[in-house]
């Protein structure tokens, strides 16, 4: 009977008798913690200590003329400077206020000013992905930045004159309202020449350009509404100070070019090359222009859009 009560109540499987391993570590480090915590941070409860017994056994106006020193060179304490500014074992034994810039001071000036290290952690971190300090205020934004030590330097932050420059904005504004004395010929023009029209980006100068390179050229300035990204208004802006020479455009053999030369065209994707060069295999070569009326989808509309890149 025994037995069979032991066996029922006190066998365990492997899953089981992980669970109990578990469980004893968890009661184990729960009994400990109290011992380990005490021991470790005994120091921090002595520092804490001395302190305040030094500050209690000052007469009120010791304390308050600790707290109210006027701002100066004046080396402070070290123990002014772990009261003051929590310097954690990290900052040095003496505080020098001194003006500073907070986006080129380096960590051993913020130590100097006494700034705990994990502040100086989190401001090198904060420029090194490119933060920056625009105003005095912008310090307290900092992450754990303690109230007590920016009322210290706020009196000492300084920012670098910003120099009397013409933005930038205005300076392209200004180059782009030149006038143009003879429109620019959209065929053969730059990617500077283009800017200089006023109305045209560098991003539409991209696009202009690579779609010029798509068809072969523009054969009127209107074509510039294909382009993605020119409103209707900036087209409106930029058209009279365009022009075209259709004679630059290159154009495709009709009988010769391929069904892949053929689709990159813009006005040939597929399935209309496709279908003109399948027609061309069956009928035999184009003899005139107008024999491209036979291909199905093409009409008079495609027709007169395709037909100044075609060559017989």
């Amino acid at each position: 009977m025994w037995k069979k009560f032991l066996r029922d109540y006190f066998t365990f499987n492997k899953r089981e008798r992980n669970g109990l391993l578990v469980l004893l570590f968890i009661m184990v480090l729960i009994t400990l913690w109290p011992t380990v915590y005490t021991a470790y941070y005994k120091g921090d409860l002595e520092k804490v200590t001395v302190v305040q017994l030094t500050l209690d056994s000052l007469k009120p106006e010791d304390k308050k003329s600790m707290f109210d020193k006027s701002y100066s060179d004046t080396p402070l304490t070290a123990l002014e400077a772990e009261y003051s500014s929590e310097s954690n074992a990290a900052n040095p034994t003496e505080i020098i206020l001194f003006s500073f810039d907070p986006n080129t001071l380096d960590a051993d000036g913020w130590r100097r000013l006494g700034i705990p290290e994990k502040n100086i952690r989190t401001i090198l971190k904060y420029k090194d992905k490119g933060g920056k300090f625009y105003k005095k205020e912008d310090l307290k934004k900092i992450y754990g930045f303690r109230e007590a030590d920016y009322n210290r330097l706020e009196p000492y932050i300084s920012f670098p004159q910003k120099p009397i420059f013409e933005n930038a904005e205005k300076k392209e504004t200004e180059r782009k309202v030149e006038t143009i004395r003879t429109p620019l010929e959209l065929n053969t023009a730059d990617s500077l020449s283009l800017l200089a029209v006023n109305g045209i980006g560098p991003a539409l100068t991209s696009r202009i350009i690579k779609y010029r390179n798509k068809l072969g050229g523009y054969v009127m300035v209107e074509q510039l509404r294909e382009v993605y990204g020119l409103l209707p208004e900036s087209f409106e802006q930029v058209k009279g100070q365009l022009q075209v020479d259709a004679s630059k455009v290159k154009k495709l053999n009709i009988n010769t070019v391929t069904t892949n030369e053929l689709k990159q065209h813009p006005y040939f994707r597929n399935p209309l090359a496709a279908m003109v060069i399948s027609y061309r295999d069956q009928h035999g070569s184009f003899a005139q222009p107008q024999d491209l009326k036979s291909v199905e989808l093409i009409n008079d509309s495609v027709y007169q859009k395709i037909l100044p890149y075609l060559e017989f």
